[in-house]
């Protein structure tokens, strides 16, 4: 379809053209999106208005969603040369590469109407209506409401609206400069001739910030790009918005030259506190991808809004210097927290995961966390004490606590509970999903209808994962049956209900187009899942396997009748080969959690 290209600009005047193109780099990364370096980047990247969720900052990018390189125009001859030979290209601002970090960059018309398109995968160039939607909804001072309340040089916005137009003037046809700081001027799509018509907002005079649409023949100058796209998902936000993205930094590990591959757990205690457990392991066994290391976890007393210092995990400290005493150089036997949950008594429960030696035990905490009893375990029983691996299968469903262990690297996969918050568990039964190879990685919760689930990864199987039901708490079980996810699922993490919603999040495959990846899926009744989107799809990533995504989950809030309950989600993100950071994302305003205004 042919392209219009429509302006937003701060005031009203006719602008006499000479020739101009203007393109931008087109990154699927965030980071490189915006020009900014991810640590100091706000966690808004978007705002959602009307069903329609548009990028708070032009973009910055220098090439097409498929790749390809947009060339840069300098001079004023490179600029008219190439909107004289149809060449899509972008500029910074006065060629100041600083301009970019501020406006993003300007883009010509054969940029913007190329099909490659200069908007990432899954986004694309608003048109007008999707402007008068924005508008509508904004209603009066609309334009006001718009700009950024600084850098411009005359009647700052408020900004109400979050969508920050700031004032990054444009490129006429002849290669001059006009209006930094006096006009926002945004390109829109349509279906007349490519790169006509424009959209003006004015930054001064008697308009002062309200939009005047105005449509003309040339469409040839350099313009900024604001993306949008359907909002992918309802019912709730995601934090950081635009997804997918590059994540909420938790555990930089690239920083020491350490990873953090396994063990990541969370839980909320009954003092709202959240404790948040993860690996310190080595960078330099197999690449960071073995659990070489020991647990650490950090607190937050302020519902994730800050976290103390790592404390370590003193277990799996000394079962590590042991390893290390008696010169086992792998992961064999090292102790990863693996599980937690808080009882209805309050007793913190940390399950650890022995690699090796096919075996788990827990420690408990009295006093939320502060200090640990010595492992003890999980079925005194069993001769070999061989539980087996608790991979965040753990869960808490009224006064009793629910623990799905994989006795073997392919099953069977069997049920304990505990009915005194953790004291002792007792086996109530054993192989869930008999005759199938199921893998260690299994998720469950008991529904709001009474049912028992639980989800098990099939070994080699990407396309579908096993599912069996309980009706009598666990006690028996329905035959497997597959279900399959639309972007694929391995490491399932499954959500009790927040809410309106059950959420389900892992890798989305090891195999394949679009492999490793953190994908999130959410349900109204836990059976029965949507298709998913991608918190993150290399976003930050430097490496060919994915983004790792080892992944968990706890609701926050609880303990608190003044807030919402919200979903706190932690992966591993691969930084440089196998080597991963730790990063958070947040499920918000989810539908059905809303305080009561009596």
């Amino acid at each position: 379809m042919k392209q219009l290209f429509i302006i937003l600009i701060l005031t009203i005047l006719i602008i006499p053209c000479k020739v101009s193109i203007s393109a931008q780099e087109v990154d699927q990364s965030w980071i490189d999106y915006i020009g900014r370096d991810e640590s100091v980047t706000s966690t808004a990247r978007t705002i959602t208005i009307a069903g329609l969720e548009w990028m708070v900052l032009n973009l910055n990018v220098d090439h097409f969603s498929n790749g390809d390189p947009i060339q840069q125009a300098r001079t004023e001859a490179e600029w008219m040369e190439a909107w004289m030979e149809g060449i899509p290209a972008w500029s910074y601002y006065d060629n100041q590469p600083a301009m970019g970090d501020l406006y993003g960059k300007l883009y010509n018309r054969h940029a913007l109407a190329d099909s490659r398109g200069v908007c990432p995968e899954g986004w694309r160039l608003p048109g007008y209506e999707d402007w008068n939607t924005l508008f509508e909804e904004l209603g009066g001072e609309a334009g006001m409401k718009m700009k950024s309340t600084t850098g411009w040089n005359e009647d700052n916005g408020y900004n109400s609206s979050g969508f920050n137009a700031q004032p990054g003037g444009i490129r006429y046809c002849n290669g001059q400069f006009y209006g930094m700081g006096d006009y926002a001027i945004l390109a829109t799509s349509g279906n007349e001739r490519p790169g006509t018509g424009r959209l003006y907002l004015t930054g001064y005079g008697s308009l002062k910030g309200g939009m005047n649409p105005s449509r003309y023949e040339r469409g040839d100058d350099g313009l900024s790009v604001r993306c949008v796209r359907e909002k992918p998902y309802h019912g709730f936000s995601i934090v950081p918005s635009g997804v997918p993205n590059p994540g909420i930094m938790f555990v930089n590990n690239e920083a020491r030259g350490r990873s953090g591959h396994f063990g990541s757990t969370l839980t909320e205690l009954q003092n709202g506190d959240i404790l948040a457990f993860y690996g310190n392991t080595s960078g330099i066994m197999k690449n960071g991808h073995l659990a070489d290391g020991w647990a650490e976890y950090k607190r937050s007393t302020d519902g994730g809004k800050t976290w103390s210092r790592p404390t370590v995990f003193q277990h799996s400290k000394d079962v590590w210097n042991t390893n290390r005493k008696q010169g086992r150089m792998d992961q064999a036997a090292n102790a990863v927290v693996s599980a937690s949950v808080t009882a209805a008594n309050g007793n913190v429960i940390a399950f650890t995961m022995y690699w090796g030696d096919w075996r788990s035990a827990y420690h408990i905490s009295h006093n939320n966390g502060w200090t640990w009893s010595e492992p003890r375990n999980l079925n005194p029983s069993s001769p070999e004490k061989r539980t087996g691996y608790i991979y965040n299968a753990a869960f808490v469903h009224n006064d009793t606590i629910y623990v799905l262990a994989a006795e073997g690297r392919l099953g069977p996969i069997v049920l304990h509970f505990s009915t005194d918050h953790g004291e002792t568990f007792q086996k109530r039964s054993h192989d869930l999903f008999p005759g199938k190879e199921t893998y260690y990685y299994h998720t469950g919760r008991i529904l709001d209808n009474g049912q028992f689930v639980v989800y098990a990864y099939l070994n080699n199987e990407d396309e579908d994962i096993l599912r069996v039901i309980s009706e009598d708490n666990g006690l028996t079980w329905s035959e497997p049956e597959v279900v399959s996810f639309a972007k694929r699922i391995r490491n399932p993490q499954m959500s009790s209900k927040v809410g309106g919603y059950y959420f389900m999040h892992g890798r989305s495959g090891s195999r394949g187009p679009d492999a490793g990846h953190l994908v999130l899926y959410s349900s109204s009744d836990g059976l029965n899942w949507d298709d998913g989107i991608y918190l993150n799809r290399g976003e930050g990533v430097f490496a060919s396997r994915g983004s790792d995504s080892y992944s968990a989950n706890v609701v926050v809030g609880t303990h608190d009748p003044d807030q919402p309950e919200r979903l706190l989600i932690q992966s591993s993100i691969h930084y440089s080969r196998q080597r991963v950071n730790t990063k958070h994302w947040w499920i918000e305003d989810i539908l059905g959690t809303e305080l009561s205004t009596n």
